[in-house]
């Protein structure tokens, strides 16, 4: 199978490879408007071509997105691009499948930009009608992400100092507030990280399903504008377990309003550029001016090492509390905020797991196209379960994993949707 998903330029446009007889039955044209993106979904000619001329077993569709206040722009591409499929005679507006609260807030302007009609679907069947069809078609290389090792060596390196400081301090009578078992740590730990455990196999062509059948109920987190948690069942069926409105559009709002960057990945960039000890307080920096003496086994004085060592965040925008002038880097503002709202979503998360006893998470939206943000979730994640491993709770940990096409999602539902229609008909 070839390379299912392809960077195409600088805008955010990508070729998305699919079952031929989808992209045959697919009319051309679907989308997802949210409060904050336009996802489009289209076959181009060249992609029609390519179907006609080839009795291939895939073909292609695009993907783009655009900002909503680009909608214009957005609208005038995908009319210039997208080969929409007429009926021989037909004479009236052909239907598009469509999803997102933006569909019906400017619904007038599509509908005569594209000269189309609207069929709107709701955005929750969309996502999930779209996971299931994905996974149980789409290799682990294509459908999903790569595990970002680099994201938890240190994490893991603090995890082991962790759990030999609590061991020493229980084995030295200093407490007995939590189990020390070397074995169960040891057997736990690969798992806390969110590691998934075929993540390391080679690429393999068969169906993400096929290899991972064991991954149901799992827990598809739609992180947008606003953040969605949906638990989904093997057969497809789902129910919206939680929901957060401090999602996307809230950190792009505080981002804005801390720091003058205007745009979303404005901030992104400029959080990669900053250092969250610009505003955030770690641990050695609250012990820095205490003296430990030498050879000295006091709880705090272990405590002490442990942290002026592995340091860990102990508050978030912790220094601007005494800050005299209250200015910061404006990077520093930005890297602090997003580190602060990612541990808000992965709390969320981790929660939710183990009150739903979903066996698999799937990160998804807008919010985590970034890499830059997958990384922070992928550390936040394993750095709270090792905590809570090194304290002797066993789990249940949960793998985690980021849907590649996952912005898209909603846009693709509506596809799946066409299809379906079109197969009935």
């Amino acid at each position: 199978m070839q390379r299912c998903l392809v960077r195409m330029s600088e805008k955010n446009e990508f070729r998305l490879c699919v079952p031929a007889d989808m992209a045959r039955r697919f009319k051309g044209l679907s989308f997802d408007i949210g409060n904050s993106v336009a996802k489009f979904v289209y076959k181009s000619k060249e992609d029609k071509e390519e179907l006609n001329s080839s009795d291939g077993e895939y073909g292609h569709f695009h993907l783009v997105s655009f900002p909503l206040r680009e909608l214009s722009t957005a609208l005038n591409y995908v009319r210039q691009n997208a080969a929409i499929t007429r009926e021989d005679g037909e004479t009236e507006r052909p239907t598009v499948c469509t999803t997102g609260v933006g569909c019906t807030q400017h619904g007038k302007l599509i509908c005569d930009a594209l000269d189309v009609k609207l069929q709107q679907l709701t955005e929750f069947d969309c996502f999930v009608k779209s996971f299931t069809y994905l996974a149980s078609r789409m290799p682990r290389s294509e459908f999903l992400e790569p595990f970002l090792d680099e994201a938890i060596t240190g994490v893991v390196e603090k995890a082991k100092k962790r759990y030999a400081m609590i061991k020493k301090m229980i084995d030295l009578g200093m407490s007995n507030a939590v189990d020390t078992n070397e074995n169960a740590f040891m057997a736990g730990f690969e798992l806390a990280t969110g590691k998934p455990r075929e993540a390391d196999l080679p690429a393999r062509n068969l169906p993400f399903m096929e290899v991972n059948p064991d991954i149901y109920p799992c827990l598809l987190a739609m992180c947008g504008s606003g953040f969605v948690f949906y638990k989904v069942d093997r057969d497809g069926s789902f129910k919206i377990v939680d929901q957060s409105n401090r999602g996307g559009r809230t950190f792009h709002g505080l981002g804005k309003q801390l720091t003058g960057y205007r745009t979303f990945s404005e901030l992104i960039e400029a959080a990669s550029k900053g250092s969250q000890r610009g505003l955030d307080q770690f641990n050695d920096e609250l012990v820095r001016n205490l003296a430990c003496a030498d050879g000295d086994d006091s709880m705090y004085n272990m405590f002490a090492a442990h942290a002026q060592e592995s340091p860990d965040l102990s508050f978030c925008f912790g220094k601007a509390v005494d800050s005299v002038t209250g200015e910061f880097k404006r990077e520093d503002l930005a890297c602090a905020l997003l580190n602060c709202h990612v541990l808000d979503l992965v709390q969320s998360v981790q929660l939710i797991s183990h009150c739903h006893s979903v066996k698999h998470i799937f990160f998804s939206g807008g919010y985590c196209s970034s890499p830059l943000v997958r990384s922070i979730i992928t550390t936040e994640y394993a750095k709270r379960n090792l905590i809570l491993l090194s304290l002797g709770l066993s789990g249940p940990f949960v793998p985690i994993d980021f849907i590649k096409p996952g912005l898209h999602l909603g846009a693709l539902g509506c596809v799946i949707q066409d299809v379906e229609q079109s197969t009935s008909a």
